[in-house]
């Protein structure tokens, strides 16, 4: 099974129906995020950083597009799961 073409939506309404590649629906994705300063959301957040940081390369000094709960503090650098994960990745690269 394949798809044969994406959607992007935003806020529960579709934007684009007719994404004909997934590598281009995934550059929409992220394109809305920042054009339209649209926060990840909690439950996708460290997903999306990693994507952010080592495939599409935006990797900022401090701060994050990561939802903030309610009396929570907003992480001010990179989410502790991806900065274990990319740390994991480059000592593999490393001893190789």
């Amino acid at each position: 099974m394949l798809a044969s073409r994406f959607m992007l939506s935003i806020d529960g309404v579709v934007v684009n129906d007719h994404i004909s590649t997934f590598t281009a629906g995934l550059a929409m994705l992220f394109c809305s995020y920042y054009n339209f300063n649209i926060m990840y959301p909690l439950d996708c957040a460290a997903t999306l950083e990693f994507i952010q940081r080592c495939f599409v390369g935006i990797n900022p000094d401090r701060g994050s597009k990561v939802q903030v709960k309610k009396n929570c503090k907003r992480y001010s650098q990179t989410h502790p799961k991806v900065r274990s994960l990319i740390s994991a990745i480059a000592d593999v690269d490393w001893r190789s």
